[in-house]
């Protein structure tokens, strides 16, 4: 709603000003819809072309999609949904493609995480891609890329493609499903540590959003 004692010059109706009033948001919206469509042809090109090239990608999209969410999120103190899960999978992706391209156990660890809880989220929180919508874009690449970057790396990369070849049973439960877990209950403890107890109460007084409190407020068993 807009005031016209307040943004609309004197000379300006209120009809007459309404239009001018958008047209920055109506101009990010088309940006980000170019964009959008680039980063799709992209993404085909580069996994057909150079499959084992597209963490490179990915890489750039995290560093540039995920520095705008920090900031926008920061202004409306959401900035601590930014600790969950998904963007831990992020992280321990990245950490290995960058740092330890060449261990066969974050290897696997990455593609536990990008394969298992971080696809599942797409169906879960019903993400979409909308080309003119930033933020849905930006949830939708951190629960995908991460998938398609480890399914680049199994098939594509000649130096560790093969240590992904089926496991023995046991094997494969320790590496795909033991450890990750393990990792998983790291995450728990660390988030809980930061949330609860570091910045428990700066996040009340802030009014700051985490995903336990959305996911209760939410939640099918709350009472009325």
């Amino acid at each position: 709603m807009v005031r016209d004692d307040v943004c609309a010059p004197c000379c300006l109706t209120r009809r007459q000003f309404l239009p001018h009033c958008f047209v920055d948001r109506r101009s990010w919206s088309e940006i980000a819809f170019f964009f959008g469509v680039i980063n799709v042809a992209l993404t085909a090109f580069i996994i057909g072309r150079c499959p084992s090239q597209y963490y490179v990608f990915w890489t750039v999209k995290s560093v540039l999609l995920f520095t705008w969410r920090y900031i926008s999120y920061r202004r409306k103190s959401l900035q601590w949904l930014m600790l969950e899960l998904c963007y831990f999978g992020n992280f321990v992706g990245l950490i290995h493609v960058w740092f330890f391209p060449e261990s066969i156990a974050q290897r696997r660890l990455t593609f536990a995480f990008a394969s298992g809880p971080l696809m599942w989220s797409i169906a879960a929180m019903r993400n979409s891609l909308v080309f003119h919508d930033v933020d849905k874009s930006t949830t939708l690449m951190m629960h995908a890329s991460p998938a398609m970057a480890a399914w680049t790396l199994r098939w594509y990369d000649d130096k560790l493609g093969d240590a992904m070849a089926p496991l023995d049973l046991p094997d494969a439960f320790r590496d795909l499903v033991a450890i990750p877990v393990m990792w998983y209950v790291v995450w728990v403890v660390l988030y809980y540590f930061v949330v609860f107890q570091c910045f428990g109460e700066r996040i009340r007084r802030e009014g700051g959003v985490t995903m336990v409190c959305t996911s209760l407020n939410h939640s099918i068993f709350r009472t009325p």
